[in-house]
This record gives C-alpha cells, structure tokens and sequence, in this order.
C-alpha cells in the first residue's frame, strides 16, 4: 500500500492512498467465497452455483463489499503510518469510487485532524477559590432553615411579612376574561422578593396583606404555568389571602438538639458546620475546575477543525432551542432569538473542543488513564442514584454510545484535579457557588449523546452487505 498525504490547512488533510492489484484480487475472492457459501439460486445446490452467473446476480454486492473492506482497512493502516489524528467522519463518496480487480485500488478522502499545538504551562497555575470554613453566622443561618421546617404556623391578624405562610384561593383570567386556571385553599410562601408556590411570577409585595384582603395584579404567565397554550402570555392573577401563618420556630437548645437525633447541641453545631464544609469544598472544586479551563484555553491559541466546530455549534443550538421551547417560550421569540443562540453555541462549542483536546494533550504527557476499577465504580455510583443495578446501568450506556463518555469525562477530572493538586490556591472572602450537576460526571454522562466532546477518527464506511435473497 501506498499513502500520500496533501496538506489543506492546520487541521485538514487529503489522503491519497492506492492499494496494489493483488492485494484488491485476493479480497474480491475472499468475499466472493464468502457469498457462495450463503448464495441461493434455484435450479442450484448451495455451493455449486457457476461463477459467471453468481457475478451476474450478486456482482455489485461482490464489488461494493470489497470496497468497503479496502477502504477500511487502509485508511486505518494509512492513518497510522502517517500519524495523523482524524476527528469526525472521513469525507468520502463510496459509490463514487471505481473498482476493478485489473487494476490498483486507489481513492482520495479528506480528512480533519487535530490540531498540532504547544501545551501552555499548566503546572504553578495561581487559581483563585472561594473560602469553604463556614462563619458562625452561616451555621446559625443553616439551622434557623432548620428551625423553620420544624416550626409550628401560627395564625397572626398582622399583615404578611417575609417568612409568612398565606393561606389563598388564586385564580388567572385570560386577557379577554376567560378563567385559565384556579386553585382554592393553597398555601404559598411570602419570600424576601416573590410568592413562592404560585405557577407564575408574583412579587412579595403584593400579598403583604391581612387576611380577607383580595389581590388583582396583570402577570405574565411563564414556563411553569400549567396550561400550556397560555405560557407566554398576559394575564390577570385574582388572589384572595383567607389566612395568614406565621412559623414559631423552636428554640435552639438541647431539646431540639436531641428531638432531631442528636445527642447534644454542640453535636448538631459540629454536624451543621462539617455539613457546610463538606458542600462548599464540592462548590469550591467545581469553580478551581472551570478556573484551570479558562487559564488553559487563554494560553493556548490553536486552530479547530472547521467542520467539527460547525457541527458540534448545531447540535448545542439544537438542544438550546429544544429546552427553551420546553420552557414555555413561543415559536417567534426563539426565531428571534436565533442570532443570538448561534453566537452562543458556537462559543460553547469552542470551548468544549478546546477543552477536550487541551486535556487529552495533558493526559498523555502526564500519562493519566482511567484504570477499570475506577469506572466500575462510578458506574455503581450511578446505579445507586438511580436506584437500578450496575448492569442495567452498564447496558443503558453501552447502547447510547455514551460507556466511552462516561470515560472521558473521568479520565478529564482526574487531570484537573492533578492541575489543581500543582497548582497555586488563593483562597478569598467569597462564599463558593453551587457545584450543580455538572460536578455529578455518572449523571452527565448518563445523559450525553455522542459529540465532538470525544472527537475521534472514525473509518469509512460500507452499507452491510445484505444476504442473497432466494430467486
């Protein structure tokens, strides 16, 4: 076999590959022997079936078949003798190239790599992170939380105030009069700036009221309005307050020590603090993690795969029109939006390429791998929040193409980790923000598709060879 590569650009290639005459008989003959083993004609026993009619019937099948092998198995010896990287699909017209058994076997597919960079300096990174030992105020504040939710309600003839629970009947009329939904007896929750409980947006100043007081504000119904054919639009909120409650939080001693299963109240103090502790240095990771990313991506200027960028930017823009779409917002106002979802997803895309090829870089040089245990073991972690078995877990993964994710997003926060574990922390003053789900790796691998996350080469393809119907 013979391979040439033409350069096209930083991360494009034209491989020119011919494969010798002998090498293109001995395949066409392989699966020629193949096919009469299986072949069916009628007036023949299987097997004994003469060449020139199995040629005549299943010549194309034959012809087709034998390219595909060709073309596989080269562009994968090709690409690993010329030590290219392909990403995404190889562009390629199978039907397109000829074959005959006479003659040398030749095609050109063009291809995108990965690009060539300088790793930037990711060792001594000086990394800014949030404090995580919680103040005294921050614990008292976590159990006055705790406090409320074991608080008795009791009715006071005052107006509302934050904190105070409302006891309403609550309507929403449509903007020509028509009820759209209605709920009596409800209990809402007067917050610092809005009622919380109600399907749409209200501010808390609205039923800072008495009881017996009646409200009637216009709103506009959102995303989490039951009835979908109204999200979006105007309406008018009736809403009257029949009672107000307010909480009579229990006092912080021993008792309520000891009625929430601890045996003092210096345990619970310690338990409330670690607990803080233990969810800020999850937050805190999180924000040292996207850090690492932004100081990588700003010292590394690299070129992308231009056709790979493009796709991966279409398929975020997809999945961000569909979740606003599902949040209620109208048709109109996503179009109109669009400029501004493509600029977005593109930018989006860009940095999970960059990302991904940055770290992979890393792994190599640091020779980072995710060892089989380690995956076994975020598995069962899955399984457990799930609340299904490992292997039903395992299987789901492996049918959505979604196993070898799951990898790489492992094998990538064990390389973080390592950056952060050279790195220089500076802690401050500010308070960590939530982790989210994106510090679960099981449940974002769970629900990922395939994408550019994992660019990686893939060979051209056949159409399968059908079997030989019965004439």
């Amino acid at each position: 076999m013979k391979a040439e590569v033409v350069d096209l650009g930083p991360c494009k290639k034209r491989l020119q590959v011919e494969i010798e005459v002998e090498k293109v008989r001995e395949e066409y003959e392989s699966i020629y022997r193949d096919l009469t083993k299986e072949a069916k004609i009628d007036g023949f026993r299987v097997g004994r079936i003469p060449r020139p009619l199995v040629e005549r019937r299943f010549g194309r099948d034959i012809a087709r078949d034998t390219k595909g092998r060709l073309l596989a198995r080269s562009f994968e010896e090709a690409v690993k003798e010329k030590g290219l990287r392909p990403v995404g699909e190889p562009d390629l017209d199978l039907e397109a190239i000829e074959l005959d058994r006479e003659k040398p076997f030749t095609y050109d597919v063009t291809v995108e790599v990965k690009p060539n960079f300088d790793l930037p300096g990711y060792k001594g990174l000086t990394l800014e992170a949030p404090r995580v030992e919680p103040t005294d105020d921050d614990v008292k504040e976590a159990l006055t939380g705790v406090r409320r939710r074991a608080a008795d309600l009791e009715p006071v003839a005052s107006a509302a105030k934050t904190g105070d629970y409302l006891v309403v009947d609550a309507r929403v009329a449509g903007e020509d009069g028509a009820e759209l939904w209605k709920e009596e007896e409800m209990m809402v929750l007067l917050g610092e700036k809005e009622v919380q409980g109600l399907p749409f947006t209200l501010g808390a100043e609205s039923l800072a009221k008495k009881a017996g007081a009646e409200v009637t504000e216009s709103v506009e119904l959102g995303a989490r309005f039951p009835v979908e054919a109204a999200r979006g639009k105007k309406a008018e909120a009736i809403i009257k307050i029949h009672d107000v409650k307010r909480p009579k939080l229990p006092p912080l001693d021993e008792d309520f020590a000891k009625k929430m299963g601890f045996e003092s109240i210096e345990k619970m103090l310690e338990h409330t603090r670690a607990q803080i502790t233990t969810e800020r240095e999850r937050g805190a990771q999180y924000q040292l993690r996207l850090k690492a990313v932004d100081a990588l991506i700003a010292g590394a200027g690299f070129p992308l795969p231009e056709k790979l960028l493009e796709d991966q930017a279409q398929r975020i823009a997809m999945r961000n029109k569909l979740r606003l779409a599902q949040f209620g917002l109208p048709r109109d106002e996503i179009d109109k939006r669009g400029e501004e979802i493509e600029k977005q997803s593109k930018e989006q895309a860009e940095r999970e390429i960059r990302q991904f090829l940055l770290l992979e870089r890393i792994a190599e040089e640091e020779k980072v791998e995710v060892a089989p245990a380690e995956l076994e073991q975020e598995i069962h972690r899955a399984a457990a929040s799930a609340n299904k078995t490992p292997a039903q877990v395992r299987g789901e993964l492996e049918s959505e193409g979604t196993l070898g994710l799951l990898e790489v997003d492992l094998r990538e926060q064990k390389v973080l980790d390592f950056i952060i574990s050279n790195a220089d922390i500076k802690r401050t003053d500010s308070a960590p923000a939530e982790a989210g789900a994106a510090s679960d790796k099981a449940k974002a691998a769970k629900g990922k598709k395939k994408s550019a996350r994992k660019p990686a080469a893939k060979k051209p393809k056949a159409k399968a060879r059908k079997k030989p119907e019965k004439k």
